[in-house]
């Protein structure tokens, strides 16, 4: 039973509704985009529920929920989700698994609305306390821009969106400023843009001015 579950799930959590870890590794794994099975155990059949954590004791060693299992291994408990997400590394893990959500539900700012970066003129990846990303803002002002601006520390899919940047644009730094559904660099080079005058013209051909 439990071997049906593991494999036929790219992403298994192994729950209970009352269990406090459990809330916090759901909430880590929705906040990245991961598409998540989840077994309840409390509210299986006694029996059933026994037999699961036999299984699950045997398969993996652990008994104790939470337990997630990416692609049929375990990857621990909650501990462990959280000093992988930590570490950068729960990402790139969830999506070799083929379980995060589509691109659009990943990059969704307004929910049921979808969000594409090549549907805005302009699209500024930044994060709250970074100065290059308010001295990029203040530039893009200063031409009359108002770019959609999505803060990645404080976005709830902030970890994965800059996964799928890097694999798009290859920069994990902040900013990271589109301009006609492509990426223009990040402070310094939409800065060197705006004293060449290139910036205004880029703004211009995307319908941003």
């Amino acid at each position: 039973m439990h071997d049906a579950a593991a494999t036929r799930f790219s992403v298994v959590m192994f729950s209970k509704t009352s269990c406090p870890y459990c809330k916090e590794a759901k909430r880590t794994l929705k906040d990245i985009g991961a598409e998540v099975h989840v077994v309840e155990l409390d509210l299986l059949p006694p029996g059933t529920a026994s037999q699961f954590q036999d299984t699950l004791d045997a398969y993996t060693g652990r008994r104790t929920v939470p337990n997630i299992l990416l692609n049929g291994k375990s990857i621990g408990g909650g501990d462990e989700v959280e000093a992988l997400h930590d570490a950068g590394k729960l990402v790139p893990l969830v999506q070799a698994t083929g379980a995060m959500v589509k691109q659009k539900v990943i990059l969704g700012v307004h929910n049921p609305k979808y969000f594409s970066i090549r549907n805005h003129p302009v699209v500024v990846f930044t994060k709250s306390y970074d100065p290059y990303s308010k001295e990029v803002l203040a530039v893009l002002g200063i031409v009359g821009a108002s770019p959609v601006v999505i803060e990645l520390d404080t976005h709830p899919n902030g970890d994965a969106i800059l996964f799928y940047l890097i694999q798009i644009t290859g920069r994990k730094t902040t900013p990271n400023v589109f301009v006609g559904g492509k990426t223009i660099g990040g402070s310094d080079d939409t800065k060197q843009l705006h004293a060449t005058g290139e910036l205004t013209l880029l703004l211009q051909r995307a319908g941003a001015l």
